[in-house]
């Protein structure tokens, strides 16, 4: 083998180890690309399985809010309800007061009566800055925080 030959043997050798070089490189090139596009994969997974926790806790604390709006404009409501209802009984209560009646009411009084000075008008009693009210309308302004929560069940019972 002459220098010729053997200068054709090193250049063909040369370009094989460039070619494999080549082809080597390519390949890393392509793996280094799939890894990279795997762990972009994976972690914008991730980042959209946090969203979607996040957007489902946020989805729960508005479902909570609004609830609790809700409940409370139904509480309002129904406090006004039952606010109309002492107001329309107590109206009606005005309406059937007689002496008859106011003079049974202030008897009734009678032994909460200690003593003289007591200046009685119509169901009600006082003396000095003490009041005794035995009218129809505060017995009923006594009787509703008792009287409620059977109004309300009878009112608003299957609503809510």
């Amino acid at each position: 083998m002459g220098y010729a030959e053997l200068g054709r043997a090193l250049e063909e050798e040369a370009r094989r180890q460039v070619a494999e070089i080549d082809a080597e490189s390519e390949r890393a090139a392509v793996d280094l690309v799939a890894a990279a596009r795997r762990e972009a994969a994976t972690e914008r997974e991730a980042a959209l399985a946090a969203d979607a926790r996040t957007a489902a806790v946020e989805a729960r604390r508005l479902e909570a809010r609004l609830h609790l709006e809700l409940e409370r404009a139904l509480l309002v409501e129904a406090r006004a309800v039952l606010a109309e209802i002492e107001a329309e009984a107590a109206s009606r209560l005005d309406a059937l007061s007689d002496p008859a009646l106011s003079a049974r009411l202030v008897a009734e009084l009678r032994p909460e009566m200690d003593g003289p000075g007591w200046t009685i008008t119509g169901e009600v009693a006082t003396r000095g800055g003490r009041t005794l009210d035995n009218s129809l309308r505060a017995r009923l302004r006594r009787a509703m925080p008792d009287l409620e929560p059977e109004l309300a069940r009878l009112l608003f019972e299957g609503e809510a």
